[in-house]
């Protein structure tokens, strides 16, 4: 099931952001190649998403803009509430200008309260505060010492993820 594998894979990238290992970047050519079987937007969606993390987590934040930007609008599109507000947010982290990271903020929180979005509306509250500069204490994922798993990392989770511990 496309959907399954898609979702499993956002999650499984995500995970391994926070742990501070080094992202499988097949996961997206998989999901990619799962497109061509079904063009749900939800899939679209996670692809972009991926696609967001990964440039995130290299500091191209350029490429994580336009995949968040791609995020929102098939979102958008789409009807899909939950994954337009997470495109917000995303869009926040590569936001160069203060004002328009509180708007996108703010704009993420309103969506994710009304709809009772609870991870979204809490990671809002606590405002993502990732300007540029915040990135680089986060791990490198071509770090090659993380290959293991190491609970020190793993509590300090990337901003796009929640609110760091």
């Amino acid at each position: 099931d496309p959907l399954r594998v898609s979702q499993y894979a956002v999650i499984k990238l995500d995970c391994q952001i926070a742990a501070g290992l080094v992202p499988e970047r097949r996961l997206i050519e998989r999901v990619q190649t799962l497109t061509a079987r079904s063009s749900h937007p939800m899939m679209l969606v996670r692809l972009a998403r991926m696609r967001t993390v990964l440039a995130l987590a290299d500091r191209q934040y350029a490429l994580a803009a336009d995949a968040a930007r791609l995020q929102m609008d098939t979102a958008q599109a789409a009807g899909l509430l939950e994954p337009l507000a997470d495109a917000l947010l995303l869009l926040a982290c590569v936001s160069s200008s203060e004002e328009e990271r509180k708007r996108l903020i703010n704009e993420a929180l309103k969506l994710a309260e009304k709809q009772g979005f609870a991870d979204l509306a809490w990671r809002a509250r606590f405002g993502l505060d990732v300007a540029k500069g915040s990135l680089a204490d986060l791990p490198s994922p071509g770090d090659p010492q993380n290959q293991e798993f190491h609970a020190s990392k793993a509590q300090k989770r990337a901003p796009w993820l929640g609110h760091a511990t």
